[in-house]
């Protein structure tokens, strides 16, 4: 996930603050440019700085590490959407802090084409999705934010089965791939597009092929169970034989994709970007 200057530079005071016990100073620019000394520590916050919700990544960092924060987001009492049972309210005393993907580290996007990827980077984006998949419970629960008026809040729950997913095909695939090794071996096309690290020298990239045999030395770790995943906005939908499974690290030190080509009915793993 990237985060933005603005957003480290409240992390970095956030970091100061819990090494005094004194009040320290978060830098906030205004619509000037010029900066306002904001009297308390960052994680009594409630108030974002001007342009830090240009983008929803940006937004989304703060909203799930910082717990006043998140709260002053939420439209209490938030709908939840229970399909096949009674829908219900959640109000401001039984919710929790939702630290989302961040005790993890990283969370995953399913696209079904690179071109895709830079809707993360469109300030016009008004709205955002984010799942969490939980494959063996066959449960997802869906976070819906919308953004107003230069305000992103999350303003709904949905919560269903993973069976009923838009990419439940895909991901009934994606569940038995990273189980099964046997499974796995089938599902990789005889010559596989590498590109990364080579296991042989630390500090040297390689470009080629790998093949099914030789895939447990280049293997990233893959999520299993418990899948984050983001959509942003209205991606587009269309059909196609083609998916993109994205493993990013939040610090931007973890990059992968796996992409799968879907022949005659049967999906393959053919790249492999690390």
């Amino acid at each position: 996930m990237k985060i933005s200057g603005i957003i480290l530079s409240l992390v970095a005071a956030f970091i100061a603050a819990s090494c005094s016990e004194g009040r320290k100073t978060v830098s906030q620019p205004d619509e000037t440019g010029l900066e306002e000394e904001l009297q308390e520590p960052v994680s009594n916050v409630v108030n974002l700085p001007r342009g830090a919700e240009a983008l929803f990544d940006d937004f989304f960092f703060y909203f799930a590490t910082n717990e006043p924060f998140q709260r002053s987001r939420i439209q209490f009492p938030l709908a939840v959407d229970g399909v096949g049972e009674q829908d219900s309210l959640i109000t401001d005393s039984l919710w929790k802090q939702d630290r989302f993907f961040f005790d993890s580290g990283e969370y995953t996007l399913i696209l079904r084409s690179l071109e895709q990827l830079s809707i993360v980077n469109d300030t016009s984006v008004k709205s955002a999705v984010v799942e969490k998949l939980f494959l063996k419970a066959d449960s997802v629960s869906r976070y819906s934010f919308t953004k107003s008026d230069g305000r992103w809040t999350l303003d709904g729950l949905q919560i269903s089965r993973v069976s009923r997913h838009p990419e439940a095909a895909f991901l009934r695939f994606y569940k038995r791939f990273c189980t099964d090794s046997v499974f796995r071996q089938r599902s990789m096309a005889p010559e596989i597009v590498f590109t990364g690290p080579d296991p042989d020298d630390d500090f040297a990239q390689m470009e080629g092929f790998i093949t099914p045999d030789s895939w447990e030395a280049f293997a990233p770790v893959l999520p299993q169970d418990t899948l984050f995943n983001i959509i942003y906005g209205d991606m587009p939908a269309d059909e196609t034989r083609q998916r993109i499974f994205v493993i990013r690290g939040i610090d931007d030190e973890e990059d992968i994709e796996l992409t799968f080509s879907n022949e005659r009915g049967r999906w393959l793993l053919t790249s492999l970007t690390e």
